[in-house]
């Protein structure tokens, strides 16, 4: 049954009413607890006694489709569900969105972002069906009516002791059942589920087919698995942006059944925005820094900072977003940048975010540079300017750590990836806290 009432679309941190939805069906109701068990906070859905429907976004973006209607929650910043769609391509470092498919080239003419990126799914998988799916030797192990590879001597006086009609045998086998194309039907078949745009599932549908009859799609349980020990090569890189859609399917659903055969009647895609907008903005320093005295690091964890007192032993461990130090100064100086996926241009500073921020320009700071301790919190806006700097200072006056609130303007970001621009010189130097000199008068080194 398709949805029965026109599409909702929302905000991250918005909410909207649907009027005269009703009461909730079992499919409704499974959806809801399928999104309590993944994680409470993605968005709240509460049936009313009117027999309206209130939705409650968070930071996630996506798709939520229940029996009668369908939500769109859509990124405020990034400029829409193709600039969504442009952050993950440039912060997964793979950058193989060359011309993204347009709303006009969906039946619906207004497709969800699940139907854009089974778009693009599809795309990648037909175009590795016009080269050729790859095939490569799989080691089988297996009983045979005649010796073929090498015979496994202890299995066999285990299984046939004092027989011959079957040997056990260790052999190679030139197939195209490979972690490849298995994962690549895995995403196909969960996009037959999900896409909502006919002429999409289509496509999908007979793309699906093709890859069935060479290998058996991954399933559920094994992707992850799968994906953490896939690497890539001369041979199969052409895989790769097809496995970066699947794995986006694959990984963001709430849905007890994604490889239903028909379409779902109620599912959940989100994506949470937090760990994107980290992701983009460290690719966006990694690449203006690159060949510079820089060096950014990601997620970098310190032991030695929180210990206990009496053994001096590490008590915890913390990590900042990044760390971005500079060589080219004696001793380094580190700055410490942490990214909130937060509507900062809105409301005041988190005191837990102030907190975090503080003890990262503490820990991180080198006694014998003449700077101040200082850490940024970097955020989404619609213009990339400081906006706050606090500073922290003892009761008697003593100054201590800055605390530096730098929004960042991610549809404008996003807009010069898209135009093979690259990151803005100015906008590092602004995060980096170095106006107009700290790339620009550098240089390569």
């Amino acid at each position: 049954m398709s949805p029965t009432l026109a599409p909702v679309d929302l905000r991250e941190w918005d909410q909207a009413t649907v009027e005269n939805y009703g009461s909730p069906g079992p499919d409704d109701l499974a959806l809801q607890q399928a999104l309590s068990k993944a994680g409470g906070a993605r968005l709240e859905l509460d049936w009313m006694h009117d027999g309206s429907l209130r939705v409650r976004s968070r930071s996630w973006v996506g798709v939520i489709r229940l029996e009668r209607v369908e939500i769109r929650i859509r990124p405020k910043h990034a400029g829409g569900d193709v600039g969504l769609l442009r952050m993950l391509d440039y912060a997964s470092g793979l950058g193989a969105l060359q011309q993204l498919p347009g709303r006009r080239e969906l039946s619906s003419g207004r497709g969800s972002l699940v139907d854009l990126i089974c778009s693009l799914l599809v795309n990648e998988a037909e175009d590795i069906i016009r080269r050729g799916v790859l095939s490569d030797y799989v080691t089988r192990e297996e009983a045979l009516s005649g010796l073929r590879g090498r015979l496994l001597l202890e299995r066999q006086v285990v299984l046939h002791y004092g027989q011959v009609a079957q040997l056990e045998c260790r052999h190679d086998e030139w197939e195209a059942d490979i972690i490849e194309n298995r994962l690549l039907a895995a995403g196909l078949r969960a996009a037959h589920g999900l896409c909502g745009d006919t002429a999409v599932r289509s496509r999908v549908a007979r793309t699906a087919a093709a890859f069935s009859e060479v290998c058996r799609p991954l399933a559920g349980e094994d992707v992850v698995a799968a994906s953490a020990g896939l690497s890539y090569h001369r041979r199969n890189v052409h895989y790769r942006a097809a496995h970066q859609w699947a794995l986006l399917l694959l990984r963001n659903h709430a849905v007890d059944d994604l490889f239903a055969p028909a379409p779902r009647k109620c599912f959940t895609f989100l994506l949470d925005m937090n760990p994107l907008f980290e992701s983009f903005v460290a690719q966006l320093l990694q690449t203006a820094c690159r060949g510079t005295d820089l060096r950014v690091s990601r997620q970098a964890r310190e032991r030695s900072i929180i210990v206990d007192a009496a053994t001096r032993r590490s008590y915890t461990t913390i990590r900042p977003d990044l760390l971005i130090e500079d060589h080219g100064v004696s001793p380094a100086l580190v700055r410490v940048l942490d990214t909130k996926y937060k509507l900062y241009d809105e409301h005041r500073l988190d005191v837990e975010d102030m907190y975090q921020s503080f003890l990262y320009a503490y820990a991180f700071h080198h006694g014998d540079n003449d700077v101040a301790r200082m850490a940024t919190l970097v955020y989404p806006s619609t213009r990339s300017a400081e906006s706050q700097r606090l500073l922290v200072q003892s009761r008697d006056g003593l100054e201590g750590a800055v605390l530096r609130a730098v929004g960042l303007n991610l549809e404008d970001a996003v807009d010069r990836i898209s135009r093979g621009e690259g990151p803005d010189p100015e906008l590092v130097d602004l995060l980096l806290d170095r106006p107009g000199g700290l790339l620009t008068d550098r240089g390569p080194s």
